[in-house]
């Protein structure tokens, strides 16, 4: 079994103000997105999300383990998955379940986004 880590996807902006905060599309770019298929495909899988900020992951479902973590080292993802540290937690958004729900959903209304992928609050259980 492998470990795979990845960020939730960032356009980055140029300049000023705006290049502070990560922006634009939630789903991986179609080399990113084609490369960690291929490597899903090919063994099991723990897939590790950095999210600093929700990401479509419906199309990456398929990894045997999926660990949503929030700026925690490496070292504390392998404490956790050997037991040695409880992982815990619950999800501060929703995970959308496509670019097109988060497109058409209100963005002054907040969990607006239709059919999300998990909800917020979502936690695995034990």
């Amino acid at each position: 079994m492998r470990i795979v880590r990845v960020e939730a996807p960032v356009e980055p902006r140029a300049g000023g103000f705006e290049a502070l905060f990560h922006a634009g599309s939630l789903e991986l770019d179609d080399g990113a997105a084609a490369a960690l298929s291929a490597k899903l495909a090919t063994r099991s899988t723990i897939l590790v999300v950095d999210l600093d900020r929700p990401a479509i992951l419906r199309p990456h479902v398929e990894a045997d383990v999926l660990i949503a973590a929030f700026g925690a080292p490496d070292q504390a993802i392998v404490d956790g998955l050997f037991g040695r540290q409880p992982m815990q937690g619950r999800l501060p958004f929703d995970l959308p379940s496509s670019q097109a729900h988060v497109e058409a959903s209100r963005t002054d209304v907040a969990f607006d986004t239709q059919s999300p992928m998990f909800k917020r609050g979502f936690r695995a259980r034990d």
